[in-house]
């Protein structure tokens, strides 16, 4: 007995939606990573102005 294999068409508009729809998601993922990055980087340099680093690098430069 010969195993039969179908051949599954897409139509044309629903391979146009499916693209839209991948394009769509993968721009999104995009920009979480990309607001994430940046979210990690206001954090750390706010946390750098938050601490007392700057005052004793700047006390260790002028040497106070």
């Amino acid at each position: 007995m010969e195993q039969q294999t179908r051949v599954v068409t897409i139509p044309p508009l629903l391979r146009i939606v499916l693209a839209e729809a991948t394009d769509l998601l993968v721009s999104a993922v995009k920009m979480t990573i990309v607001t994430a990055v940046r979210t990690l980087a206001l954090l750390l340099v706010a946390s750098f102005f938050s601490s007392d680093l700057p005052y004793r690098a700047l006390m260790s430069i002028t040497g106070g």
